[in-house]
């Protein structure tokens, strides 16, 4: 707890974003829930930079308190590396506070984003209903989709052939 106390204060009185950028990766070697102020601080932080490795200490770290910044981040951030973050980040969480934030996103325009969506969907939940977004839809309203996409011929296993 003090490492973290002490990484904080040093985060908040860092004008150098690259150095916060620093801190945040060091701070990865943290427990979870010592990082949380540290990782909320970096997803408030002015500099997009700070924000995205804030969004990967977030997914290391798996703090819940960090979903809810996490998919405000991936709907709403103006950079689009930013939102793609804290899409990867969301896809780290088993919960279904982030799944719920990634569907949202789904209805997104952006085929890339709602590519990054379904992967981290299909981390985050351990279903895969392949690139059918209708599909993970139903799936996330608690329909069931006609059928599981099988996997691809790439993700099996090397004795199927």
């Amino acid at each position: 707890m003090r490492a973290s106390a002490q990484f904080l204060q040093d985060f908040k009185a860092e004008a150098d974003p690259q150095l916060r950028v620093e801190l945040l990766r060091i701070a990865g070697a943290l427990p979870g829930e010592a990082c949380w102020t540290l990782v909320e601080s970096g997803l408030h932080d002015e500099n997009p930079g700070v924000q995205i490795q804030a969004c990967r200490l977030a997914a290391k770290a798996r703090v819940p308190q960090a979903i809810a910044l996490l998919a405000n981040l991936a709907q709403e951030a103006p950079d689009q590396d930013l939102r793609q973050a804290a899409i990867k980040a969301l896809g780290q969480y088993k919960d279904p506070a982030a799944a719920q934030a990634l569907a949202r996103v789904l209805h997104d325009r952006d085929p890339a984003i709602q590519y990054l969506a379904v992967r981290s969907l299909r981390q985050s939940t351990g279903q895969d209903f392949g690139y059918d977004v209708e599909k993970w839809l139903a799936y996330l309203e608690g329909q069931v989709p006609n059928s599981q996409s099988g996997s691809a011929i790439a993700t099996r296993p090397a004795q199927e052939f």
